[in-house]
This record gives C-alpha cells, sequence and structure tokens, in this order.
C-alpha cells in the first residue's frame, strides 16, 4: 500500500471518529437538556442560555442561570445605603425589561410573575443598633419576572435542609450552623456555588443587603461573603425566575 493511500484511509478514519464524536455528545445533550419532565438538579436551555432547575412545583420550574450572563452594577451610582433597594435598583429594571425581551413572545409567556420578600441579612441585622445599615430592611415586597437570589435562596438550594433565620439558629433539620470566618460563609458547599464567567470563576450578585447598604455577593471560589460587595461594582449577574412547564 502506498503511503498516499495510507495517509488517504487515516484521514477517512479521523472523519469518521469525528462524526461518531458528534452524533454521540449531541445525543449526550439531548438527555441532558430535556425539558420534557425537568426535576430538580438538571440543565435545561430556556431562550439563549442554559439554566440549572433548582425546583419543580406546581407545574413550574425554578431556574438559575448555569454561568454568569454579563457583568453589571447592582445600581448605576453610589447611593446612600438607605436608597439602594431591590425596588429601585438598576439590575432589576434591567433583567426585567432588556434582558425579559431578549426572550421570544413564545418563551415570555412562560415566565411567571413571582412575589418576592425581602429577608434581612442573617448575619448583620440588628447585631449592633449603632451601625444603621444592621437594622435597616431590604425594602417593600416586590413582583417580578425575573429576579436574583437571595441569601435564603442560596442557603437552601445549596446545601441546607431548611431556610436559617439567624447565624446563631442550626437548621432544623440537618444541625449545620451558619459558621462565619473573617465574614464569610465557607462550607463544604462552596463548589455547589461557583458560577463561571467565560471560563473563570468570579463573583455574582445576590439581592440581600449587605453591611453600609451594600448587596451579599457569592465570591469566586463559591463562599458568601456577609459585607457583600458596594452597588455600584461590576459583579456578575445569574437571573432566577420560575417557568411555567406547560403553557
Amino acid at each position: 500500500m502506498t503511503i498516499a493511500k495510507k495517509l488517504l484511509l487515516l484521514c477517512l478514519a479521523v472523519f469518521i471518529a469525528n462524526i461518531c464524536l458528534v452524533v454521540f455528545v449531541s445525543a449526550q445533550q439531548a438527555v441532558s437538556y430535556s425539558v420534557d419532565k425537568p426535576q430538580a438538579g438538571d440543565t435545561m436551555r430556556f431562550g439563549r442560555h442554559y439554566w440549572r432547575v433548582l425546583d419543580v412545583q406546581d407545574g413550574k420550574a425554578f431556574l438559575l442561570a448555569e454561568s454568569i450572563i454579563g457583568r453589571r452594577a447592582f445600581s448605576d451610582e453610589l447611593m446612600p445605603w438607605e436608597l439602594r433597594t431591590w425596588r429601585d435598583s438598576s439590575i432589576r429594571h434591567w433583567l426585567n425589561s432588556d434582558f425579559y425581551m431578549s426572550f421570544t413572545y413564545t418563551e415570555r409567556a412562560r415566565i411567571a410573575e413571582t412575589n418576592l420578600t425581602h429577608n434581612n441579612n442573617p448575619w448583620w441585622y440588628g447585631v449592633n443598633p449603632d451601625e444603621p445599615w444592621r437594622g435597616t430592611e431590604m425594602g417593600n415586597a416586590t413582583v417580578d419576572k425575573i429576579f436574583l437570589l437571595c441569601i435564603y435562596d442560596v442557603l437552601y438550594y445549596f446545601g441546607y435542609c431548611e431556610r436559617p433565620q439567624l447565624y446563631h439558629a442550626p437548621c432544623g433539620c440537618c444541625g449545620r450552623r451558619l459558621s462565619l470566618f473573617g465574614n464569610v460563609l465557607n462550607d463544604d458547599y462552596n463548589s455547589y456555588r461557583m458560577a463561571m464567567d467565560n471560563g473563570r470563576p468570579f463573583q455574582w450578585w445576590l439581592r440581600t443587603i449587605g453591611g453600609e447598604g451594600g448587596r451579599l455577593v457569592v465570591l469566586g471560589n463559591g463562599s458568601v461573603s456577609s459585607y457583600g460587595q458596594r452597588t455600584d461594582f461590576r459583579s456578575g449577574v445569574r437571573p432566577a425566575m420560575w417557568v411555567y412547564l406547560e403553557i
């Protein structure tokens, strides 16, 4: 057999192997991203992004963007701490306007309205009355199509059995406590909370108030800063929403 024939056969074998790999990967994705009957822990595609299914209830799925979709400030400018509410934030406006409109008409019809209550930071609230932000609530309840997770969502869906109310109160089911080391919640569930931004881990916003009117963030290594980040900093955005499984 000539060298030319050997090279031709080798190229043909490589081509066939690549075709088989594409078919295999496509089949795997079809299974992994099936939206017929999503379960908590699945990944599904909705719109232009992939989403982690956090929960399924009453014909709806609770979705969190699998990766960071971009970096934005919580508020456009550094406002007084008492004015930095989720209701008045620029990130809330963007999520429920420009980002919401990036979905098709059919997709938008599947996004449910969610009544959000805004609980206090479990570590900072009422600890020291001389520091006014520690006794400040997050603002009035809102109704949103798309939103950011709060700290209680993160604790509940990423490692704890119940939604703890205070840093010193153990989870009623598993007994775990929200222990802090240097104002950071650093535990066995860091890897579940990590998120990627263009292939690299980066911090992402929560809507819960932090120290001095900032907002809490999940840090790049998956730990949670109990003090948070200034609202004019461009942290990562992982939108969340409830979507109807059928319309």
